[in-house]
């Protein structure tokens, strides 16, 4: 009689193959996609009020200031990762020693991070900056604390995902957001003008132990997940990372830095009021990215399913964004002036024409994911460096003419740019609604 499969390939010494129902992949696709959104909602939902009580607490320049430097801190942790989250996020699946490929990626990346930390902090004694705050020492140890910690914090929600356990993603990101708010109450116009700032990076600091500690000691059998490793896996887990590592630097600077980009050429008072919007437009764009961590995850697991997933996935995902993005382009007004009248007047078509920036992001999100799932780095690359070049360039331009509009349309024209390589490069979902 011939023996199975999984009995052949490990006398073999190889990691057997797994075949899972598509019903079970689409199924566990949605559970920990819903995760990650509802995650992502509440935080979302608790950031408005966290920037609302921010913008009516203190006023436009200390929003600015401050948002800058978190945008300083998001870029050089985003920097640090070089990618690596979504790798973990692809090659979870594929490992046969799971703790050592997570602690090593954490070793890395905080690595990294701590490196250009401290790169900025020379370059910001050296050179004139908007980031004055980081000349003082206090403040300049506690950013580079904080760009470690986040880069922590943001990977081990990577790590629950590619291990099918994002479930757990709500319940630490609305824990961090509530205490983040306490805090924000207490200290909003004190810590030396950063209260903005330190009330942020505090709580992430807590949640660390805990989460990554159940990660490493519950979540990580070492042995549990070579049944799902794949045999003949396509690509090295480290060629691939530096083909995501040159992606997502490209799409970095189209994001993060932007708010840093807006604080040098038009000052804090200008950037705070184009954060807020921004801030609001990067939340809604969070559906569609957390929907795609979970492709990436299935896709990995699945390969032949990942195209077939992730066309259903869009095109039900791009309609819930559609009605999202006309019921904000409506009430625009109306949620602008929650943050203050200065911010209805100048913050309104600058949400809007972000807005319509998301729907767009929200295809091509699930075209990156499906590169990564299918381990095609050069197509992110050719998609991410589409988009910044058109954003970072016209917003450079776009300043110059029309103020704090100009990177709201740098970013929906790098938006639209990005959809048309996707479908040159054969990487854009074929939508389907059933």
């Amino acid at each position: 009689m011939k023996a199975p499969d999984h009995v052949l390939s490990t006398a073999m010494g190889l990691p057997p193959r797994v075949s899972e129902p598509a019903s079970f992949a689409s199924r566990s696709l949605h559970r920990n996609g819903l995760a990650l959104v509802a995650s992502s909602g509440l935080s979302s939902l608790l950031g408005v009020a966290y920037w609302a009580i921010a913008a009516r607490t203190t006023g436009p320049a200390s929003v600015g200031e401050n948002s800058a430097l978190l945008a300083a801190m998001l870029t050089v942790s985003t920097l640090g990762q070089m990618g690596l989250g979504s790798s973990l996020v692809t090659y979870l699946p594929r490992s046969g020693n799971p703790t050592r490929l997570v602690r090593n990626t954490y070793l890395v990346a905080v690595g990294t991070s701590l490196v250009l930390a401290l790169l900025l902090l020379a370059a910001s004694v050296s050179v004139r900056t908007p980031l004055v705050g980081l000349r003082t020492p206090a403040l300049a140890v506690f950013f580079v604390v904080a760009v470690a910690g986040w880069t922590i914090f943001t990977l081990q929600d990577n790590v629950l995902t590619g291990l099918r356990r994002a479930i757990w993603v709500p319940f630490e990101n609305v824990a961090y957001s509530l205490i983040k708010i306490a805090l924000l109450l207490v200290w909003a116009r004190s810590m030396g003008g950063y209260g903005i700032f330190v009330a942020w990076v505090i709580p992430a600091l807590i949640l660390i132990p805990p989460i990554s500690g159940a990660a490493f000691l519950r979540f990580i059998p070492n042995r549990a997940l070579v049944a799902e490793a794949k045999a003949g896996t396509e690509m090295p887990f480290v060629r691939y990372a530096a083909g995501d590592t040159i992606g997502s630097f490209l799409g970095l600077i189209s994001t993060t830095f932007i708010p840093v980009l807006v604080t040098w050429k038009l000052g804090a008072t200008a950037n705070g009021f184009f954060y807020v919007p921004w801030t609001l437009a990067q939340s809604l764009d969070l559906l569609s990215v957390n929907f795609g961590m979970s492709l990436i995850a299935e896709g990995a697991r699945q390969a032949n399913q990942a195209r077939l997933l992730g066309g259903l996935l869009a095109g039900r995902m791009l309609l819930v964004v559609l009605l999202l993005v006309v019921v904000g382009m409506v009430a625009a007004p109306w949620v602008m002036a929650v943050f203050g009248s200065g911010y209805s007047a100048n913050a309104t078509p600058v949400l809007r024409v972000l807005l319509l920036g998301s729907l767009v992001r929200s295809y091509n999100t699930f075209g990156l994911s499906l590169a990564r799932a299918e381990l095609k780095p050069m197509r992110i690359v050719a998609m991410q460096s589409t988009v910044a070049t058109i954003v970072l360039g016209g917003s450079f331009i776009g300043m110059g003419t029309i103020g704090i509009m100009g990177p709201a349309v740098a970013w929906l024209a790098g938006q639209v740019g990005v959809a048309l390589v996707a479908n040159l490069v054969s990487t854009a979902p074929r939508l389907r609604l059933g």
